[in-house]
């Protein structure tokens, strides 16, 4: 059977555009001043900003279409992947930014993995929530287990330098 999907819902989007605006307007009202002095323009971050919501506004457009419910199938992946990235880090392939080496690099492209592994720890521990349902009462079954991978990932994040 498949589910109905449902409009758009509107007021988690107008919640979302309108946060987006007063964000955008605090930026350009703590940095115009700077701005200006340092690149003779004030909308210098503004229009970083701005460019960096609108590619949010298209990804968070085209992730609307994704049917979520599928992305179950990601998580121990994802939660797998974001672990290695995190064990790379600590080792010499990890690039240094601002005296901590927390990033990786892929070509041009660098990435912090905690960012990743928080992402797929968020979805490994909704799905494993989701299917033990009846054993969340339980404390070595239900809560010792999302501790102990909790407490890895922030072990692994720790360790970084």
């Amino acid at each position: 059977m498949r589910a109905k999907k449902g409009p758009p819902d509107f007021i988690l989007f107008i919640t979302t555009m309108a946060l987006l605006g007063i964000g955008l307007v605090m930026v350009f009202s703590s940095s115009a001043v700077t701005s200006n002095i340092r690149y003779d323009d004030a909308y210098h971050f503004f229009k970083r900003q701005l460019y960096w919501a609108i590619l949010g506004i298209m990804a968070m457009l085209v992730i609307m279409k994704i049917n979520y419910s599928k992305l179950k199938d990601l998580a121990l992946p994802l939660m797998v992947i974001s672990l290695i990235c995190l064990v790379l880090v600590i080792t010499p392939l990890g690039i240094e930014v601002n005296e901590s080496k927390r990033w990786l690099g892929v070509g041009f492209l660098r990435f912090s993995p905690s960012e990743l592994a928080k992402l797929g720890m968020i979805m490994l521990l909704a799905r494993t929530m989701d299917q033990n349902l009846s054993s969340i009462r339980s404390f070595s079954k239900g809560v010792l287990p999302y501790l102990l991978l909790v407490a890895l990932v922030g072990g692994f994040i720790m360790l970084q330098p």
